[in-house]
């Protein structure tokens, strides 16, 4: 089982919101940029990977690939933990196939497998990524910026290390970029890299009201897209500064986007799910 230091976490805030070594933000998350929601994608598809079995303290690399002749523009991860040392390191688009990393530092085997939305490639279809430096026992951000005429579809983060890496947030901001923030629990640094997957038509950006965390303890939260569309991609955005607050799982439902967020820290904060529907 893996034991937590309590530490102070050194963030882009001022000094004195950190000196007790748990800070709280509420993160800037302007509303999307307004856009006639489009029709269903052609090739519409959610597909799910293998379920496997995650031992104690192992890392897993789970996939989900999409069928020929579709691209996966969005995903994540199921599992069956309600613990807070269960977290996920990366999740990301891969070509065909969605990539998801989890580790389990809790004491028992758990079930998990990724699941990946997949369209036909659309108009325009590019994805950029921007990489970046996380520093030792910090929570650091990263953006990947779609081309000018184009919008965000789907987007993730890849994580250089996966045992001691978690989601904080990884979602669109405005529907013209993903915003990434990685927590580090090493002591030394990692690379990053913020992934988005860019195209035409705009689609519809939901986001959900925030969603209590409380102290040690995972919550879960869902959006629901507008009636008649369905979800492409998905993630969530958390207000706390802590690296001990973290993604477990992240997903596509039939009807919008489903999150588990852990909060492993002294300190209630809030989350809120967001989903691209089409």
């Amino acid at each position: 089982m893996r034991l937590r230091v309590l530490v102070t976490v050194v963030v882009a805030a001022s000094l004195a919101a950190v000196l007790g070594g748990y800070a709280s933000r509420a993160r800037a998350t302007s509303r999307p940029q307004a856009a006639p929601a489009a029709a269903k994608p052609a090739g519409y598809k959610v597909v799910s990977g293998p379920t496997v079995s995650v031992p104690l303290g192992a890392n897993v690399t789970l996939k989900a690939t999409c069928p020929a002749n579709l691209v996966a523009v969005g995903g994540g991860e199921l599992d069956s933990s309600k613990s807070t040392v269960v977290m996920l390191a990366g999740s990301y688009p891969s070509g065909q196939t969605w990539v998801s990393t989890l580790h389990n530092g809790s004491a028992a085997t758990i079930k998990a497998h990724a699941r990946a939305v997949c369209i036909t490639i659309p108009a325009k279809f590019k994805v950029v990524n921007t990489s970046w430096t996380n520093l030792p026992m910090s929570q650091t951000e990263g953006e990947a910026d779609c081309p000018a005429g184009t919008f965000v579809i789907g987007g993730g983060v890849k994580a250089g290390n996966t045992s001691q890496q978690a989601v904080n947030s990884s979602y669109t901001g405005n529907g013209l970029n993903w915003l990434v923030f990685e927590n580090n629990q090493d002591a030394v640094a990692h690379n990053m890299r913020a992934i988005a997957v860019c195209g035409k038509p705009s689609y519809t950006v939901v986001q959900s009201s925030p969603i209590a965390s409380p102290v040690d303890a995972q919550a879960s939260g869902t959006v629901a897209c507008p009636a008649g569309e369905v979800p492409l991609s998905g993630g969530a955005s958390s207000d706390s500064t802590n690296i001990f607050a973290e993604v477990n799982a992240s997903s596509p439902t039939a009807a919008g986007w489903k999150v588990a967020m852990n909060n492993g820290t002294p300190t209630a904060s809030d989350f809120t799910v967001y989903a691209i529907c089409g």
